[in-house]
């Protein structure tokens, strides 16, 4: 398959499918820019050297922590600044799509544990510690049949349960 079509599949996987048209070619462009040995990657420094105004510190970007950007990252960086510029604020919880990083339609421990350490981290990184995390929900109370996996009815209905929780 084309390269920029596996690229534009993914980005808008990763965007729950609320991807602008425009945003494949212009994060393209901009990780091409950015990725100036041309390896695939965005390095700290080739980060720090092309970084725009307004764009969060290189850890943050880093989603999974392995010191290097994809394309998708950058991506998703790019997805956060343009809700900000809207008025959204980028603290809504994670969609079960965040959580699903393999995208088979369930989630296992592994992915909740690394998708949840990694949120509170960067918040953390960012002066912005999570609020109420004495309530946050455990892979268990997602899990209702408790068949080690949490797919996205289950993801749903403990979130609504958390929410209605959370205002009482």
């Amino acid at each position: 398959m084309n390269r920029s079509i596996i690229i534009a599949l993914s980005l808008f996987f990763l965007a729950g499918g609320q991807l602008l048209a425009q945003e494949p070619r212009v994060t393209d462009r901009l990780f091409a820019e950015m990725d100036i040995n041309k390896n695939g990657s965005i390095d700290t420094d080739e980060y720090a050297s092309r970084k725009r105004r307004g764009m969060p510190e290189f850890s943050f970007a880093d989603a999974n922590g392995d010191g290097a950007l994809t394309a998708d990252e950058l991506h998703l960086v790019l997805q956060t600044l343009r809700r900000k510029r809207q008025g959204r604020s980028g603290g809504e919880p994670p969609r079960f799509e965040h959580f699903d990083q393999d995208g088979n339609g369930m989630i296992d421990l592994d992915e909740f544990t690394e998708v949840r350490g990694n949120r509170i981290r960067q918040r953390a990184e960012q002066g912005r510690p999570m609020k109420g995390l004495e309530h946050m929900m455990e892979f268990g109370d997602l899990d209702r049949d408790g068949n080690g996996t949490i797919d996205a009815g289950e993801f749903s209905a403990a979130r609504a349960h958390h929410r209605d929780r959370q205002r009482h």
